[in-house]
């Protein structure tokens, strides 16, 4: 395990991503009156012509991006290198990536499914990142199962990539209608970012008591 007090800090930035980006949803929503979190995509609050686009798309999705990715960088740092862990850890770095273009490259207005832009259909490249997330997550769950002291930890990463998956398969049969669709996808991304959450609590804690 690591000790240094600046690796330490950084372990924090996986409790600032998920708050960040949070913040950045609500805040932006609540500057647009017609918008839905229940039916609407939290990407249409940084569409194209959008008065308050610049602060989902380099607030929301390109500093929370970035501190997502040190977070991965500091973390992965705690765990014996094995050909799991890179896969998990490349996994979750592709995952920050993608969030960072999405931010990068905004959906047309109301984020339309056909006759889309140049700019959406990167966009919705770059979206490919929220599966891209639940694999990751399960990648960890499956080389923390493999740890003793990090079982039980393990189950509820296996656990919440399960859910993930669930929610989001409700999400994409939704998105024809929009019925709910904001909704599932808050739910999808709510379940693995508190698993973010608590890795890093859980890390931080832990070296914490080893710093004593």
């Amino acid at each position: 395990m690591h000790d240094s007090r600046h690796t330490r800090s950084l372990l924090l930035t996986g409790v600032a991503a998920p708050i960040l980006f949070g913040a950045a949803t609500v805040i932006t929503a609540a500057l647009r009156s017609e918008y839905s979190h229940l039916d609407q995509f939290i990407s249409e609050l940084g569409e194209t012509g959008s008065q308050f686009a610049w602060l989902m798309n380099y607030v929301g999705f390109m500093f929370s991006a970035a501190l997502i990715l040190i977070f991965v960088l500091a973390f992965r740092s705690y765990f014996p290198r094995s050909a799991m862990s890179f896969v998990a850890s490349l996994l979750m770095v592709i995952f920050a990536i993608g969030v960072f273009f999405a931010g990068v490259y905004s959906c047309d207005a109301g984020c339309p499914l056909i006759n889309r832009s140049p700019e959406q259909k990167l966009h919705d490249v770059a979206s490919l990142a929220l599966p891209v997330f639940t694999l990751g997550v399960a990648a960890w769950g499956v080389f923390f199962c493999r740890i003793s002291q990090w079982r039980r930890f393990g189950f509820y990463s296996l656990a919440s990539a399960f859910f993930s998956v669930v929610i989001l398969v409700l999400m994409i049969r939704s998105e024809s209608s929009r019925d709910g669709t904001g909704l599932y996808q808050r739910l999808f991304l709510s379940v693995l970012f508190v698993w973010m959450i608590a890795l890093a609590l859980r890390l931080w804690k832990m070296n914490e008591k080893g710093c004593k």
